[in-house]
């Protein structure tokens, strides 16, 4: 601990009176346990952004017990409304203490990274030929070589592949699901909420397409809504984002995965593209990858 506070100390603004750092938020919409972390700074990025990670009901009870981890993109949406694009939520901490009292999941730490100016840059794992980006391969080195880390130092986390989990919705679905593709060994569960498989000609797409290796995540999770895109080049009556979605799914069964198993496909009829609609769905995302086994 002392080491980290050394490297990233004069860039990171930590309050050293709690064991784990952090700051516990008491204020606001939050629910549960949840420390926050400001202005975490990456060496990769040369940036900085803000962290909160929710821990479970019984972790300070419970202390010798590890626990699996979900990181979320676009964090500073995903637990309050304070914080949120728009004030709308995910209300992923509601819906993660409600799943717990009726013991549909298990109990998980989740790790909301918030964004930053160059989200479009960051989330993307290739340059577009009209919107540009590309930076996704380091935003991955700030994930797994400093903040996983820092998490793993500082919290009981589980840490294999199939107890570690990335969530995003939009460009950052594209931005997890390239992620857990592209590093298996480390994101073994993937949750990508309507994302952007439009970037870049699909590039991501036919990437899967033609990767000849046996790796991927051990479980992914893919949704769109029935209202997002509203293109219909091809007069089928069901809109882009929807075709490319479905596109992406027919690429993973055919590499053998496995419906309702490994791989998990939704499409929310009437939803559009917005934090409202996968607060709507994020339940059914935790029971797929994190539910506990019917008795």
């Amino acid at each position: 601990m002392q080491e980290f506070i050394e490297k990233y100390g004069h860039k990171t603004r930590f309050k050293p009176e709690t064991p784990e750092m952090g700051v516990k938020v008491d204020w606001g919409s939050y629910k549960g346990h949840i420390r926050f972390f400001e202005n975490f700074y990456s060496h990769h990025l040369n940036n900085n952004r803000n962290i909160w990670v929710y821990l479970p009901p019984s972790y300070d009870t419970w202390t010798m017990k590890n626990y699996p981890v979900l990181y979320l993109q676009d964090g500073q949406n995903v637990f309050a409304g304070e914080t949120a694009f728009g004030g709308v939520e995910w209300g992923v901490d509601d819906t993660v203490e409600s799943l717990l009292r009726q013991g549909k999941i298990k109990e998980i730490i989740m790790v909301a990274v918030s964004n930053t100016t160059d989200r479009e840059s960051e989330y993307t794992h290739v340059p577009d030929p009209e919107y540009g980006g590309g930076n996704l391969p380091t935003y991955a080195k700030f994930l797994i070589e400093e903040l996983k880390p820092f998490i793993d130092s500082n919290f009981r986390t589980k840490m294999g592949p199939e107890h570690t989990g990335i969530m995003g919705s939009s460009l950052g679905g594209l931005s997890a699901f390239w992620l857990g593709w592209t590093f298996p060994e480390v994101f073994g569960i993937v949750a990508a909420l309507s994302p952007s498989f439009w970037w870049a000609d699909q590039h991501l797409t036919k990437e899967v397409r033609i990767d000849n290796s046996d790796s991927g995540p051990l479980k992914i999770w893919i949704d769109i809504g029935s209202a997002e895109g509203c293109s219909d080049y091809d007069n089928t009556k069901v809109s882009t984002a929807v075709e490319q979605a479905r596109e992406m799914s027919f690429a993973l069964m055919d590499r053998g995965y496995v419906f309702g198993r490994d791989f998990f496909y939704f499409e929310a009829t009437g939803a559009s593209h917005n934090e409202w609609y996968w607060n709507r769905r994020v339940a059914m995302v935790l029971m797929a990858l994190f539910g506990l086994p019917r008795v």
